[in-house]
């Protein structure tokens, strides 16, 4: 929730100055729609998250901005591991889902390590970002 109160901190610090120089209610409203769009988008960023959950029927990863948003069920029998992959937000383009070209999506909520896991055809490349990415490979391989 640190997130929601800088950006909080940030709307108010920018925009409050420009209150007193309104001079009319347009103008106004337009700040105050300013700063609520920038709560908005800063109370989706609190509410960003991945879950990958390893069940008997493969791999499934999910990405929420507080509510689902997309979601892949990945089956053993399509799945290989490759290890893991160094992620950093400015190579994936930013921190959530991130689609990269050439089949690649990363599905990040900070940077750090993660996952590479490739469909079998070699059509989709997943890189799903993990606090726990050696745990992760350890349960993926020991299903195999």
């Amino acid at each position: 929730m640190a997130i929601v109160g800088v950006g909080v901190v940030v709307a108010v610090s920018a925009l409050l100055p420009q209150w007193a120089s309104t001079t009319s209610d347009s103008e106004r409203a337009l700040l105050v729609a300013l700063m609520a769009f920038v709560v908005g988008l800063c109370l989706l960023a609190a509410g960003m998250s991945s879950v990958t959950e390893v069940t008997t029927e493969g791999v499934e990863l999910t990405f929420r901005l507080v509510i689902p948003i997309w979601h892949r069920r990945i089956p053993w029998d399509d799945l290989s591991v490759d290890g893991v992959e160094r992620v950093g937000v400015i190579r994936a383009g930013g921190l959530g889902l991130r689609y990269l070209g050439g089949g690649r999506v990363a599905v990040l909520v900070r940077p750090g390590p993660g996952v590479v896991l490739h469909t079998r055809g070699g059509e989709r490349t997943y890189v799903v970002g993990s606090d726990r990415s050696t745990e992760l490979i350890d349960t993926l391989t020991a299903h195999r």
